[in-house]
């Protein structure tokens, strides 16, 4: 259970609990068809609380339908989820890229240039962008910013720094560039699928509620690769869901060091400190997360819920 539907719960009307239904079966292209039905009433809005958290699951669902078409390389299916999940999740940095690799293969470069940089405005260290940057920049015959790229990836996960990468440098210097395009395009495929393979099935694992067996998949996925925020922050949700605090605020804390407005993590966190008993240290999170996100809906509910209990 995520930890949106752990405070809210489901309840809100038939259609919005039959839709998260069908997202929690992955079955995502009904759940938006439902969701989007839950946010009208007889052909009236809805409360807005129930507006707001359809519309996050709208949003996730959109994303988890571009990755499907993602690895179908059915490209158009695939960017077209993406623009529809950023329109609701514009800060995360995986969409916008997911979104630019989709952009890629459609040979719309220069916008999935645009995506790529926004995804690493919003997480300078996210390695995967700054390769999918630097195939971007070769494809345009940028060559020296895209080493720039390339070489700013392995500096943030030295993992990358395989043979195949050494290959692509000593293509490029002797000026065979399609070959050293055709390697780079490599550098990520095996170490990649390693780390999304472990963190896919502590995603399944998570979903039918085996946290214990989610954690220790993604725990491999951190072995191969330690600087993912979204793993460190699905493993502090995976040890949330079983009340061991100290090791969720740990991971939680990890994705933010590697991306510092990572607004989920934020959110879980002070969630975590909330749940922990440390309900000073939660106010303080979750005002600090007012500041930049003001619109966050669990934080907007939990410094009313949490000011009038400091209160009484």
């Amino acid at each position: 259970m995520s930890m949106i539907r752990k405070l809210f719960g489901i309840g809100r009307n038939m259609e919005y609990d039959k839709g998260i239904r069908l997202f929690d079966q992955g079955l995502y292209r009904e759940a938006i068809e439902l969701l989007e039905l839950s946010t009208k009433v007889n052909g009236s809005r809805v409360d807005a609380l129930t507006q707001k958290l359809a519309g996050f699951y709208i949003g996730e669902a959109y994303s988890h339908v571009g990755q499907e078409a993602l690895k179908h390389e059915n490209w158009q299916e695939s960017a077209e989820a993406f623009r529809n999940a950023l329109k609701i999740h514009p800060n995360y940095a995986d969409i916008h890229h997911n979104l630019a690799v989709a952009l890629r293969h459609l040979g719309e470069m220069e916008d999935a240039l645009n995506c790529v940089d926004a995804s690493l405005k919003i997480n300078p260290r996210y390695a995967q962008a700054h390769v999918t940057k630097a195939i971007v920049k070769y494809e345009l015959k940028q060559y020296d910013e895209a080493m720039e790229a390339l070489t700013r990836a392995i500096e943030i996960e030295p993992g990358l720094n395989t043979e195949v990468c050494e290959r692509v440098f000593e293509l490029h210097s002797e000026g065979s560039y399609k070959g050293a395009l055709v390697a780079l395009e490599q550098v990520t495929n095996t170490q990649i699928e390693d780390i999304l393979f472990h963190f896919k099935l502590g995603d399944d694992y998570y979903r039918r509620g085996l946290y214990a067996e989610s954690a220790m998949e993604y725990l491999r996925s951190l072995a191969l690769s330690p600087n993912y925020a979204d793993i460190h922050n699905h493993l502090g949700l995976a040890y949330h869901a079983q009340e061991m605090y100290p090791q969720a605020i740990e991971s939680y804390t990890r994705a933010l060091d590697i991306n510092p407005t990572f607004e989920n993590a934020m959110v879980n966190r002070a969630i975590a400190y909330r749940d922990s008993g440390q309900l000073n240290l939660a106010i303080d999170q979750f005002k600090a997360i007012s500041e930049i996100f003001p619109e966050n809906l669990v934080t907007i509910e939990n410094l009313k819920t949490l000011v009038l209990h400091a209160a009484a």
